[in-house]
């Protein structure tokens, strides 16, 4: 038995790069733009684009969040899904966070408080 009952059996060094989501894989992606295909635990085309001073999410290319960001990005957006995409009208939040050069280092979807997609830069 080692000294130290409390000694981490295994040295982790931070979090692991890349995307995370049995359900889910990365289409496209550059700069402010993702665009994820899901399949599971619901089927859709999932886009973000923060490109032109505003931020938009689109399932299945229906709008579902909008924001002007003239002056600030918002890192974190939150709402139901449509009917037509969820009959439940589950709760969606994404969650950003980037680099002083606006780069995404983390981008992160969550359905109902389970995550379905993280990327990790």
């Amino acid at each position: 038995m080692s000294g130290n009952p409390f000694q981490p059996t295994v040295h982790v060094d931070g979090p692991q790069k890349g995307q995370f989501g049995d359900g889910a894989r990365q289409i496209r992606a550059h700069f402010l733009y993702r665009e994820i295909e899901l399949e599971a635990p619901i089927r859709a085309r999932f886009v973000y684009d923060g490109w032109w001073f505003r931020q938009k999410i689109t399932f299945n290319g229906q709008l579902v969040w909008f924001r002007v960001s003239w002056l600030k990005i918002h890192r974190e957006a939150t709402f139901n899904l449509p009917a037509e995409i969820d009959p439940e009208r589950r709760l969606v939040k994404l969650e950003i966070t980037f680099s002083p050069a606006l780069w995404i280092r983390r981008f992160q979807i969550l359905l109902d408080g389970e995550t379905i997609y993280d990327e990790i830069h």
